[in-house]
């Protein structure tokens, strides 16, 4: 017999085994995709990445400069205004120039930095005349939309200096919502 049954609050048993538990049998299924399922505050609401390995450029400019065009550019679209969103990201660069030469990354959200530092987040420098160096920072913000969003990474290198961002190096740009 099919039917609908409606209620407000299913609540398991107070006491026993499973108490405080609304089972579903093995071989069922709690169908909940048309509808919407409230995630509890700190459950990861969705994940999404983007990622090269492919020649993205070099980058003189001693100001922060979004590196990598619509091939390394991440659109995502928080489900909830209130979630906390975790933006990561990991990038391989190989620094030249005189002195010592350093190179910078941040994250931009819609064009804005959102780190807001001098270095971003950080100060990657070589002893010599070249290396390679690899960034790894995350940063959390406000999702305080459902809009679509688009999040970009930026270099930038000291005067005289050029951050190489050549292929065959893994960078990525990841996104995850944190419900609250």
């Amino acid at each position: 017999m099919a039917g609908t049954l409606t209620v407000q609050t299913l609540q398991g048993p107070s006491s026993g085994a499973n108490a405080n538990k609304v089972l579903i049998p093995s071989g069922q299924t709690l169908d909940v995709s048309s509808g919407t399922l409230v995630p509890s505050a700190g459950a990861v609401v969705q994940l999404q990445r983007v990622q090269s390995v492919s020649n993205l450029g070099s980058i003189t400019s001693t100001s922060f400069v979004e590196f990598g065009g619509s091939q390394f550019e991440l659109t995502f679209t928080p489900k909830y205004a209130t979630s906390l969103l975790e933006v990561r990201l990991e990038c391989q660069v190989y620094t030249t120039g005189t002195g010592n030469p350093y190179s910078s990354f941040t994250i931009y959200r819609d064009g804005v930095d959102q780190i807001g530092a001098t270095y971003g987040f950080g100060y990657l420098q070589v002893i010599n005349t070249s290396n390679a160096q690899h960034c790894n920072g995350s940063i959390l913000i406000n999702a305080n939309s459902t809009a679509p969003t688009v999040f970009t990474a930026a270099v930038m290198s000291g005067s005289g200096q050029t951050a190489n961002l050549g292929g065959g190096n893994l960078r990525a740009i990841t996104v995850m919502e944190i419900a609250q």
